[in-house]
């Protein structure tokens, strides 16, 4: 239709609008075309509109707003076509998703739907049954329903990968994905030693891994890696060619042994997941990730936020080492406020766990149940809540702890 050249663009017909003061009661419609506003009313439908200038064209929203706002519904009807369909989310997001619902008719607009004889009753039809726009984040406590059902016939589901020490499969029912795992100790207290030995487990599972261990070149962790895997120190050529043949049909290692961007860790462990399909990833350790913004416990909080929506994300598991506080005294067990960094970095985590080194362990004069080397302290287990201790027995010569009666660490 002809329209005065640079006229001020607003809605056609917008002058037979009916408005009533109780907002609540309004509703309008909006049309792409002059002939569907006209169509339209043919069928006896008030409050319709048509936009100007095409579907690109937004200026008039601008032009309209106080008209606008008076309307608590408003009804899109755009064509069915590539330009109407895609018109309809900018639209929606000016206009407010809360009020606009998009209706879909039988031919491309309401001047063929008229043209083709479509009854009044398929438009009012086309009208009840408007598509609502709610966003994907905001759901009904309905629709988990099912879900919910699942967990309480099948609790077994929602148990994770088997950790390899049998006590700490029973307190945390395993490695669950989608969590972050962390690991906090003094130095020499065994936490990398413990972690690695539960990777290596994953690993005799099948679960595909990948570690960041920054803190040791790959060749001096791999080699840490034999041993555990072996149970000894001293293997042949054959014995470690044959064990990397294992380990590198699961195992990935980031070639990177010194401090590192946090956005570079994310960047190749989403490589690592989406391509290899990995699982479980570690990250040894959390003093050696170089963080941005001049606020270090601010910018550790981040780093663990981005932890759990990557964890969330590609539902995997993530282990990180985060050093403890020093303490006066080491022989003292820790606890969660130990851990290096702000409180909400312990708050953010799924799990927490500390080991602790007996440094009177070896002592002569202890009961048996004081003869340990190291306790594994789990202080924090979202899911379940158990929380508890783990008495280990480190073997030097294989590298490996035990819990107590254990003989046999792998499958």
């Amino acid at each position: 239709m002809w329209q005065e050249t640079n006229a001020e663009p607003v809605l056609f017909n917008r002058d037979n609008v009916k408005v009533s003061n109780d907002k609540n009661e309004n509703l309008l419609i909006i049309v792409e075309g002059q002939y569907d506003c006209i169509a339209l009313t043919q069928y006896g439908i008030e409050n319709v509109t048509s936009i100007p200038n095409g579907t690109l064209a937004l200026g008039w929203i601008e032009n309209e707003w106080d008209f606008l706002e008076q309307f608590n519904e408003i009804y899109l009807v755009m064509d069915n076509d590539i330009a109407g369909q895609t018109a309809i989310k900018p639209l929606v997001n000016r206009l407010g998703i809360w009020r606009c619902k998009s209706v879909r008719l039988p031919y491309k607009d309401a001047n063929e739907c008229l043209v083709n004889n479509v009854s009044n009753e398929e438009i009012a039809h086309c009208f009840e049954n408007a598509e609502e726009f709610t966003p994907d984040e905001i759901k009904s406590a309905g629709e988990y329903c099912k879900e919910v059902i699942d967990i309480f016939k099948n609790p077994e589901k929602y148990c994770g990968f088997d950790t390899g020490f049998p006590e700490l499969t029973e307190i945390l029912h395993g490695w669950r994905k989608s969590e972050v795992n962390i690991w906090s100790g003094q130095g020499h207290s065994g936490k990398s030693t413990i972690l690695n030995q539960t990777i290596l487990y994953s690993g005799s599972l099948g679960v595909k891994c990948c570690i960041a261990s920054l803190e040791l070149r790959p060749a001096r962790y791999l080699k840490w890696a034999v041993e555990q895997t072996l149970g000894k120190n001293d293997p042949t050529e054959d014995e470690i060619i044959k064990c990397f043949e294992w380990i590198d049909s699961w195992l990935y290692v980031l070639d990177i042994s010194n401090t590192v961007y946090g956005s570079k860790v994310f960047e190749l462990f989403e490589f690592t997941a989406r391509k290899y399909g990995t699982e479980i990833f570690v990250i040894d350790s959390l003093m050696k990730v170089r963080l941005k913004g001049n606020d270090e416990n601010m910018s550790k909080i981040q780093f663990i936020d981005d932890l759990t929506t990557f964890a969330k994300k590609f539902n995997v598991v993530i282990h990180l080492v985060a050093h403890s506080r020093k303490q006066e005294d080491d022989r003292s067990k820790p606890d969660k406020s130990a851990v290096k960094g702000a409180v909400e970095i312990t708050d953010m985590a799924d799990n927490v766990l500390i080991m602790w080194r007996n440094e009177d362990g070896g002592r002569d004069d202890l009961e048996d149940d004081e003869r340990y080397d190291a306790l594994l302290i789990i202080k924090k287990n979202r899911e379940f809540g158990n929380i508890g201790k783990i008495r280990l027995y480190f073997d030097p010569k294989s590298r490996r702890f035990s819990c107590y009666g254990q003989s046999n660490f792998f499958k």
